[in-house]
C-alpha cells in the first residue's frame, strides 16, 4: 500500500502525479515488488485521475465506507502490477 500527501499550495501543478510515478518507478525497479495497491474516496475525483495517469485502475469499491460532511462515501481500492506498469509508456518525465 502506498500513498502520498500534498498541501494545498501544491494541487494542481502536476506534483502528486509526479511523485506517485517516482515512486511507482522506484518500487517496481528497485524493490521488485509484484503489485501496488492504494485507497482514496470517491469524491476525491482530482487524486483518482492522478491514479488512472500513473496506470492505475480500481480493483474494488468499499461502499459507503467513510461518512463525511453529512454523507457516506465509497471508498476506491486502486492497483497496478508490475507488468501493466511496464507495457505504459516511460517516456513522460519524473520532476524532482
Amino acid at each position: 500500500m502506498v500513498g502520498i500527501f500534498l498541501g494545498k499550495q501544491f494541487c494542481n501543478n502536476g506534483y502528486g502525479t509526479d511523485a506517485m510515478r517516482a515512486l511507482v518507478k522506484f518500487i517496481f525497479n528497485e524493490m521488485n515488488l509484484h503489485k501496488i495497491s492504494l485507497t482514496t474516496y470517491g469524491f476525491n475525483k482530482r487524486a483518482i485521475r492522478s491514479y488512472e495517469k500513473v496506470g492505475f485502475k480500481v480493483e474494488g469499491v468499499l461502499k459507503e465506507n467513510i461518512y463525511r460532511e453529512g454523507q457516506y462515501h465509497d471508498e476506491l481500492i486502486m492497483s497496478i502490477f508490475k507488468e501493466e506498469w511496464k507495457s505504459l509508456s516511460d517516456d513522460e518525465p519524473v520532476r524532482i
